[in-house]
């Protein structure tokens, strides 16, 4: 098992930064240095040393199989236990650090194959906004978010997950939302969205004080304005750049790739996607989209 590392995860730093997260949070009773770090992340990939990932990486190769993420955890905690004394820290311990390590960070987990081996040199600029995350682009945008987010990144993200427009949802207010037995529904005059009980919203909708006039998303810069799509734009670029993908990418990218992905559902009736998506013509909705996977976006 090894874990393919590319040109792409040298230069723009991306295994230094899981070899920092791995430094940081090590849970030896001993700090660790970075070099140690490196060294012991690179066995876990699967490499002889650190000098072994910098030297395959100069040569990736095109397409190869990536492990899963449960195999290279495993191959990381067998790494540490092999440095650690034993009984040094518990095997509970190992598995928590294991399991919190960024390798979402890495090209192998979020990069389509046909542009894996592109060095960061021979990368071009692209001004043209990105129209479509992939499945798994998207997968490890929510799993950052998911684990890295604030309160507030988290609910602005299931919206997202759920479809929604950002002109939508970014000026709702706590008075929109609801709670059912099943859901919790956040309405506003024709937008309707069921979200899981679940959801980070319900923390709010369970609560008896507070000011039901106040924006779920308020501005930074006047708590008595809703965020603005600027504010929002921000906050998902920083999304973006954190999981070291196309900069390009938009939340449109995301929602096109949500209902790409709905679409590739077999149980899926086009004649729902109206009522789903809030569009007004679903024929040619389900034309524009699908015109996006012929073209390869």
């Amino acid at each position: 098992m090894q874990v393919p590392v590319y040109p792409d995860d040298i230069k723009g730093h991306s295994f230094k930064r899981l070899a920092k997260a791995f430094q940081k949070n090590w849970p030896g009773t001993q700090p660790l240095q970075l070099s140690l770090a490196q060294e012991l992340l690179a066995k876990g990939l699967g490499y002889q040393s650190f000098h072994d990932v910098m030297k395959k990486a100069e040569n990736s190769p095109c397409n190869p199989a990536v492990p899963i993420r449960a195999d290279v955890q495993f191959s990381i905690s067998e790494a540490i236990k092999a440095e650690l004394d034993h009984g040094d820290v518990s095997p509970e311990a190992i598995v928590s650090f294991v399991s919190k390590l960024p390798l979402y960070v890495l090209s192998a987990y979020h990069i389509p194959a046909q542009s894996r081996r592109a060095s960061v040199s021979n990368i071009s600029i692209r001004k043209t906004p990105k129209l479509k995350l992939s499945s798994r682009e998207l997968k490890t945008l929510v799993e950052y978010v998911a684990s890295q987010g604030s309160l507030r990144d988290k609910a602005l993200m299931e919206f997202i997950v759920a479809g929604a427009r950002s002109h939508e949802f970014l000026g709702l207010r706590k008075k929109h939302i609801s709670l059912s037995p099943e859901h919790l529904i956040a309405k506003k005059t024709e937008f309707v969205r069921a979200l899981p009980l679940r959801s980070t919203l319900a923390m709010i909708g369970s609560c008896s004080e507070y000011n039901r006039e106040d924006f779920l998303f308020p501005s930074s810069e006047n708590n008595s304005k809703p965020m603005s799509s600027r504010e929002f734009g921000t906050v998902f670029k920083a999304w973006i750049k954190a999981c070291n993908l196309d900069s390009t990418a938009t939340p449109h990218s995301a929602r096109v790739s949500v209902i790409m992905s709905i679409m590739e559902d077999s149980s899926f009736n086009p004649s729902e996607l109206k009522k789903l998506m809030s569009h007004m013509h679903s024929p040619a909705l389900v034309s524009y989209y699908t015109s996006f996977e012929a073209n390869g976006s």
